[in-house]
This record gives structure tokens, C-alpha cells and sequence, in this order.
């Protein structure tokens, strides 16, 4: 029965966080238009910071979405459709 000890002793591990598929379509449609994240944040005049946020899901405040939203319209003659976090009133701003 050595065969199943192992599956015993492998409960105190931890697992990873499952990813944000958001995030992930936003990376992706980087990916697929040739575009870094410098790219976006200079076309819609965003701190590097802020499209650095979208790429980990984080969230950002909606007048900089739709800036990040219009940018890539405009890079890449498309719309993005995919989710973006975006900040609840009232959160902290400090980091606008």
C-alpha cells in the first residue's frame, strides 16, 4: 500500500491561486497585437503602473479604463472587449 501513503502526505501543501482570467485575456491580447504593456500606458497616457495593475487584475479607476480601453481601439483598430478591474468609489486614490 505504498502506493497510496503518497497522495497521504502530500495535504500540508499549498496550492497556487488560481489566475485571473482577466487578466490573462488582457496579457493575451497584448500578446496576439505585438503590444507591450510601455506601448499601451504611452497611447493612453497612463502611468506604466496603471496597465501593469490590468495585467495582475488589479484595479484601476474607470476614467483610466476607458483611457487604456480607447489607447488600444486606437493600436490596434480594434475594440477590447475583456474585463477590466476597476476600483469601487471611495477606495484609495493615493495611487492614481
Amino acid at each position: 500500500m505504498e502506493h497510496h501513503e503518497s497522495f497521504i502526505n502530500h495535504t500540508n501543501e499549498t496550492t497556487q491561486p488560481l489566475p485571473n482570467l482577466g487578466a490573462l485575456t488582457f496579457q493575451l491580447f497584448l500578446v496576439k497585437h505585438g503590444l507591450t504593456i510601455l506601448d499601451v500606458a504611452l497611447a493612453a497616457q497612463v502611468r506604466l503602473l496603471i496597465v501593469w495593475k490590468i495585467t495582475r487584475g488589479q484595479p484601476i479607476t474607470p476614467v483610466q479604463a476607458r483611457q487604456v480601453r480607447a489607447a488600444l481601439a486606437q493600436l490596434t483598430q480594434t475594440g477590447y472587449r475583456g474585463q477590466i478591474a476597476i476600483r469601487q468609489e471611495g477606495a484609495d486614490e493615493a495611487s492614481h
